[in-house]
């Protein structure tokens, strides 16, 4: 999951200098078009890092990979800017989302001895995973073009059912409503 939260991050970051040219686009227009990403995390992060405490982080980690995977990949369907940047402002939310909760997720689950180790070392997934945009950008945008790009967040999608089978709730959420 935070693999994916680094590779959707990153991405438009592979394609900017294609959509620049192919859009017609100034550098203040895609830098605009980059920060509709990043206010949407922030106003994820808030919103359903708040909404997980009610509904529990599991839910809300569901839908947080549906908002970033599900617009990430429409971002490669679109040819309208204004369409673009309203894609990269939801999957911006989901992005904002998952952090929190996954965090929250880890420091339930991981052994005390171990909680800083175990959150390190699977938020290092989010480095991996903006480096993984300009790999796989260099490798197959020039033959499937920019959109395949997009189109690869798409992966978190297909895995849904089998992560929101296998990911516990918070126990803290668990414990608060009586389920423990």
């Amino acid at each position: 999951i935070i693999l994916f939260d680094g590779y959707d991050s990153a991405v438009y970051g592979t394609v900017v200098p294609v959509l620049i040219e192919e859009w017609g686009l100034t550098t203040v227009q895609a830098g605009a078009i980059g920060s509709y990403g990043l206010f949407g995390m922030m106003f994820g992060a808030i919103i359903l890092g708040i909404l997980a405490d009610r509904i529990g982080r599991k839910k809300v980690t569901a839908i947080s990979i549906v908002l970033f995977s599900l617009f990430t990949v429409l971002c490669g369907f679109t040819t309208n800017v204004l369409l673009f940047s309203i894609f990269r402002f939801f999957a911006g939310l989901g992005l904002g989302g998952i952090m929190p909760n996954v965090i929250a997720l880890l420091t339930d689950y991981s052994p005390k001895k171990m909680r800083s180790m175990v959150v390190s070392i699977v938020l290092c997934g989010y480095s991996v995973g903006g480096m993984l945009a300009p790999i796989l950008g260099i490798l197959i945008m020039p033959s499937l073009g920019w959109e395949s790009i997009f189109w690869v967040a798409g992966i978190p999608l297909l895995l849904l059912p089998l992560m929101y089978k296998k990911l516990p709730e918070s126990a803290v959420y668990l414990a608060r409503r009586g389920k423990t």
